[in-house]
């Protein structure tokens, strides 16, 4: 399909909801701002096309349409992944469709830290064909929706924990979230990200978590724990952050834990480059050098 032709059949799909939770774009909107947004995606949208045969309505919903009950997105490489909530679908765009973290060629050992639903556990096992995925997640809910989606999908190439990631291997509280991508370690006392419940849950080190996996190397490692990633980061020696080769980082900074100055620094410090820094919002690829 020529780029052309996709901006005009997509022109009509960015006409938000107001009241979905991943709208970017408000209301009233121009005819030429409508034509920029489709322009804009377009690549996206591409790479959306190309991954799933029900694209459209993924597209549709992403740019603001109600999400059907039961809906899931369907890969051209054979696996399902369902979406039950709007904040599902933006992850599912994010890992598939804007190509947000990068996993290199001929990966042997991803790790996947703060797996949520497995939408980036399927990416790199499924799509990029990774050796061996090793996903963690810790809240209990999000965990068995994960082992669902994976058993589900007969992924042979993946193995799963029951837990997190932190400073200090332990338990920690757990403070969830209003949907499950927000559940995080640190109390930010705000309701538009925490539901108010709080779990226990198990946490590993960055070093124990490596040593327990017997790994020496790892190829590519993704993190998004809400605030849990830069407490591990920060935590870790030199010589554990140097056992991964690329990092693909979702940061964040509730309560002012850190700063991405002094974050970027700690990674710097260890031989780590920044290779990619995402416009819209923290997410950076970090290169071993």
């Amino acid at each position: 399909m020529g780029r052309f032709c996709l901006v005009c059949t997509c022109y009509g799909l960015f006409v938000p909801n107001t009241s979905h939770a991943m709208s970017k774009i408000n209301r009233p909107m121009s005819r030429g701002k409508k034509l920029l947004a489709a322009m804009s995606r377009s690549p996206q949208i591409v790479c959306c096309a190309r991954t799933f045969i029900n694209w459209l309505p993924i597209t549709r919903v992403y740019g603001g349409a109600s999400l059907p009950t039961g809906f899931a997105a369907r890969a051209r490489c054979g696996f399902e992944l369902p979406l039950r909530d709007p904040a599902d679908v933006q992850t599912t765009w994010v890992v598939f469709c804007a190509s947000d973290y990068f996993v290199p060629d001929d990966c042997k050992t991803v790790l996947d830290l703060g797996a949520n639903i497995g939408a980036f556990t399927l990416y790199a096992a499924c799509c990029r064909k990774a050796q061996h995925v090793y996903a963690f997640e810790p809240v209990a809910g999000t965990f068995d929706i994960l082992q669902q989606n994976i058993l589900a999908n007969r992924v042979a190439n993946v193995t799963l924990f029951h837990k997190g990631i932190a400073g200090q291997s332990g338990t920690r509280k757990m403070h969830l979230g209003v949907t499950s991508q927000h559940s995080s370690m640190i109390y930010r006392g705000s309701s538009k990200y925490e539901s108010g419940v709080t779990e226990e849950v198990e946490v590993v080190s960055l070093e124990q978590l490596l040593d327990d996996l017997a790994v020496d190397q790892v190829d590519m490692a993704k993190m998004d724990c809400e605030g849990g990633e830069v407490e591990v980061i920060l935590a870790a020696s030199d010589d554990t952050l140097r056992r991964i080769k690329h990092l693909s980082i979702e940061y964040h900074f509730p309560a002012n834990i850190s700063n991405e100055a002094e974050f970027f620094g700690r990674l710097a410090r260890a031989g780590f480059k920044c290779s990619r820094k995402s416009r819209a919002g923290k997410l950076a690829q970090f290169v071993r050098v």
